[in-house]
């Protein structure tokens, strides 16, 4: 019988990190923890995307730093865009729920379906959006700092 997945052996590889390149692991390690926190105090479908997110982000700066400050940009990005129209995110998160089917349904069971959906989605909260805009704010200008830092000749 051939086996379907090879043997797989994890380590933990050690490495040097200068005091910069930790703080801004420290700060970014802060902000994913606070975040999964509050995205499992959401929904479990919702945490665990957000978990996932998080431990990318994490993987992102032991690659590099312009990988992460590239993910925060875009996260960031996005936060901003919900904040500026949050109307049309919901319509958006609505529209990714829609059945396949949901022309061909009958207008009662249409509007049965929207009303569940609205519930579903939620608002968002500004404020929380505000703040979590700067605090990647924040992240985005460390590692710009950190990169710069890195790019300037030693002499």
């Amino acid at each position: 019988m051939k086996k379907l997945f090879t043997k797989r052996i994890v380590q933990t590889v050690p490495f040097q990190i200068d005091s910069e390149e930790y703080d801004l692991y420290d700060a970014l390690s802060r902000y994913v923890e606070d975040q999964s926190i509050k995205a499992q105090a959401a929904n479990e479908i919702t945490g665990r995307a957000i978990g996932f997110t998080m431990a990318m982000l994490q993987r992102r700066l032991a690659s590099s730093v312009y990988a992460a400050r590239r993910s925060l940009e875009r996260m960031r990005d996005k936060r901003q865009h919900i904040l500026d129209d949050p109307e049309s995110y919901r319509e958006e998160q609505i529209a990714k729920k829609l059945p396949e089917d949901f022309d061909d349904l009958a207008d009662d069971e249409q509007q049965d379906i929207l009303d569940k959906l609205e519930e579903l989605v939620a608002s968002v909260d500004p404020t929380a959006l505000r703040e979590e805009i700067i605090e990647l704010t924040k992240l985005i200008d460390q590692a710009r700092s950190l990169s710069r830092v890195r790019s300037r000749p030693n002499w």
